[in-house]
């Protein structure tokens, strides 16, 4: 947002470039992967209520949760790994 306030420049400093790009990508997919983790749970309760419950664990929800973070991280670092535009873009 701040890029767009100023004319489509980057005033800030430019190792933040990077890492705003990466901020921002990474809680577009955390917020995607858990609205689906949330949707298919709710899924699962509804449709299998007793078999679900009784197998319901909240080791299950912390794997899926690293699961998710892991992901998106490990898709979002690809910022780090290109290479840069040139100087003043």
């Amino acid at each position: 947002m701040a890029e767009a306030a100023w004319e489509a420049t980057w005033k800030l400093p430019p190792a933040l470039c990077p890492l705003f790009v990466f901020l921002f990508f990474t809680s577009i997919y955390l917020t995607t992967l858990s609205l689906t983790a949330l949707s298919v749970d709710r899924y699962l309760s509804a449709a299998f209520p007793v078999q679900y419950r009784q197998r319901r664990r909240a080791a299950h929800a912390a794997v899926a949760a690293a699961g998710s973070w892991a992901a998106a991280l490990g898709h979002c670092s690809v910022v780090y790994v290109a290479q840069p535009g040139p100087a003043g873009n």
